[in-house]
């Protein structure tokens, strides 16, 4: 248990129960009831139980024949000093908010590096992780230059967050832009929309275009919908929007920047894959905390597991966004 922590024995008198009853309901084992285990949770959460990972990390080895010294820090690994400086409150610090809100709920701390700071090296980023004794590393959503992380990390157990990384394939936490766009569509089609079509300003070989192009023309299809041609593309002007649309005559619009002044007022749009403050369009905006969450919930497991580096296979979990309406 953590200092400060309530005791298995007074989470046992509050739920009337034995402290055996209460280790196996934390940890999910057989021989509690639903009922008793989601009571036993509850006064838990409220006394402010947190679980020790070097306690639950000595454990799983010990239960494999090994011994371990633990440790109970991550690493938020970023090329964004904002992050590391704590000075944006935009899209990757809400991931940030949410996976250090999960990790301080494990038992961990989460340390921010910057690995594109002025005279880290990547050799020297590993030295500054293994000083620091971090087993676990998160590596935030990379911009365009960082489709291949150099940081040697095979001592680590990690999770990347987005699509960006190329190499190495590890573990990864992203936003779910089929269903996403689904969601999307489905509430256009309530507006009464039968003509929808897809503005992106960006790359088309990013990950994000199959996606909503994919659960696009299957929702068309499947609706029995003629499909107008998308625009995909980076920069988006104003002319090739204005040109598009007198083409293709949409009455809905997929599109994941705001077209509002580029597009008559009458035609209904919705965002999909980015996250906008203070937005009144609506759309599907990722669930930050969640995928903040997740991550932290995959390195955990591998360090719990001893599982470092690139794994043989890698496991990829989508999250599902969050609906906003117009206000």
């Amino acid at each position: 248990m953590k200092s400060g922590s309530p005791s298995l024995r007074k989470i046992a008198e509050r739920a009337g129960v034995s402290t055996m009853t209460v280790s196996r309901a934390l940890r999910g084992l057989p021989k509690v009831s639903d009922e008793q285990r989601a009571r036993i949770l509850e006064i838990a959460e409220e006394l402010g139980y947190r679980p020790d990972p070097r306690i639950s990390q000595l454990m799983a080895h010990l239960r494999q024949g090994r011994a371990v010294a633990g440790t109970s820090t991550l690493a938020w690994l970023t090329p964004h000093d904002e992050e590391r400086q704590g000075a944006s409150r935009g899209y990757r610090m809400g991931l940030l908010e949410g996976a250090r809100r999960r990790a301080e709920k494990l038992g961990y701390t989460l340390d921010v590096i910057s690995f594109h700071k002025a005279g880290v090296s990547p050799e020297r980023c590993r030295h500054i992780l293994e000083a620091r004794g971090i087993q676990g590393v998160i590596i935030s959503p990379l911009g365009s230059r960082d489709r291949r992380l150099e940081v040697p990390l095979d001592n680590f157990s990690v999770a990347s967050i987005g699509f960006a990384l190329d190499e190495p394939r590890f573990h990864r936490v992203g936003e779910n832009f089929f269903e996403d766009t689904q969601l999307a569509l489905n509430r256009l089609a309530v507006r009464g929309c039968s003509r929808v079509g897809v503005v992106l300003g960006m790359d088309p070989k990013q990950h994000m275009v199959e996606h909503v192009l994919g659960a696009w023309a299957g929702w068309c299809v499947q609706e029995r919908l003629t499909l107008p041609e998308p625009l995909v593309c980076t920069p988006l002007r104003e002319v090739d929007v204005k040109d598009w649309f007198k083409s293709e005559k949409p009455d809905g619009i997929v599109s994941n920047v705001d077209l509002r002044d580029w597009i008559p007022k009458k035609v209904k749009g919705f965002r999909v894959g980015f996250f906008f403050e203070e937005d009144e369009l609506p759309g599907v905006v990722p669930d930050l905390e969640a995928i903040g969450s997740a991550a932290v919930d995959m390195v955990v497991a591998q360090i719990l597991r001893t599982e470092t580096g690139v794994p043989r296979e890698r496991k990829t979990m989508l999250l599902s966004g969050l609906l906003r309406e117009e206000a």
